[in-house]
């Protein structure tokens, strides 16, 4: 997820967020081919640990989440729905509760 409006909507423009917050299982699996496919780097990842307040505070971050799950909630916390990138092909836009 990115947050809207900081220049993050596009697949080619994430791999300028920093930070990235990613679950451990991530790393080694989708974030291996985001690497190699878009140019993420290893130095912007920083742990997720299912609390979506770093990313919230920082809208120049990306966060890994549940398509059924921390978008809603992000929406209801925050000032803003972001924006979810589900594959280069495919966003997703949650409705604000």
């Amino acid at each position: 997820m990115s947050h809207p409006g900081v220049g993050l909507d596009r697949w080619e423009d994430l791999p300028g967020a920093k930070p990235v917050y990613l679950g451990a299982g991530a790393i080694n699996t989708f974030y291996a081919w985001l690497r190699l496919a878009y140019g993420f780097k290893d130095e912007n990842v920083r742990p997720y640990n299912f609390n979506s307040a770093p990313f919230i505070s920082n809208a120049k971050s990306l966060q890994q989440g549940y398509a059924t799950a921390e978008p809603f909630e992000i929406a209801r916390k925050a000032a803003s729905t972001p924006t979810c990138s589900c594959s280069p092909t495919t966003d997703i836009q949650p409705t604000r509760p």
